[in-house]
């Protein structure tokens, strides 16, 4: 019977060198089932194995920029859905990933106004960057999920990601609360109408 194998395996050089290669063959028995040989073939799949860890260790290496970034941040598909949200996101809003990710689309979303959502159309099809403001809301909004979720009034900005094709691949939605900065500056304002009322 010839037996198959097709594997893959680390090789330590003496000189430190790492090398992979990949074996695919077969065991060659006799009618006693015993081992005469095994036949097959052996390629050095070191540039490929390099390539999918230098791959691994930038992906890594985004995801921790995302993941430890202070400021909310979340990643939309060409769609509009959101696929990602980092912890800082989540935290804000007290949300989850089962309320997020997956489930909520910026387009759809009722409470958005036109103006931001062209923003994020043109960074998806454009590649634009732009610059916003936003008094939102989970209870305005069309997502039953995110009822629940704290009010924030922020100032972010939308980029896209670029593939190394140059293809537009996602938009990335980042911000800052600054929620306690507007309050001050409403008291502020009711403040001086008050005081111009008086006078």
């Amino acid at each position: 019977d010839k037996i198959p194998f097709d594997l893959e395996y680390r090789f330590i050089h003496k000189n430190g060198e790492i090398r992979y290669f990949s074996e695919i063959g077969k065991l060659i028995f006799d009618s006693d089932d015993t081992l005469l040989y095994l036949e097959g073939i052996i390629f050095d799949i070191t540039e490929r194995k390099q390539a999918e860890e230098a791959l691994i260790n930038k992906q890594k290496f985004l995801d921790a920029v995302i993941d430890q970034s202070p400021y909310p941040t979340w990643v939309s598909n060409p769609e509009g859905t959101m696929i990602r949200a980092n912890p800082a996101l989540k935290n804000v809003l007290n949300l989850t990933d089962e309320q997020l990710i997956g489930k909520y689309n910026v387009f759809q979303d009722v409470q958005i106004e036109p103006k931001l959502k062209q923003l994020i159309r043109d960074t998806l099809e454009k590649g634009s960057v732009s610059d916003y403001e936003l008094d939102w809301a989970g209870a305005d909004s069309s997502f039953d999920e995110i009822k629940d979720s704290s009010r924030v009034y922020c100032e972010g900005t939308i980029f896209p990601i670029i593939d190394q094709e140059g293809a537009i691949t996602n938009a990335i939605i980042t911000y800052k609360d600054v929620s306690e900065r507007k309050q001050a500056e409403q008291k502020l304002i009711e403040s001086e109408e008050k005081f111009r009322s008086i006078f």
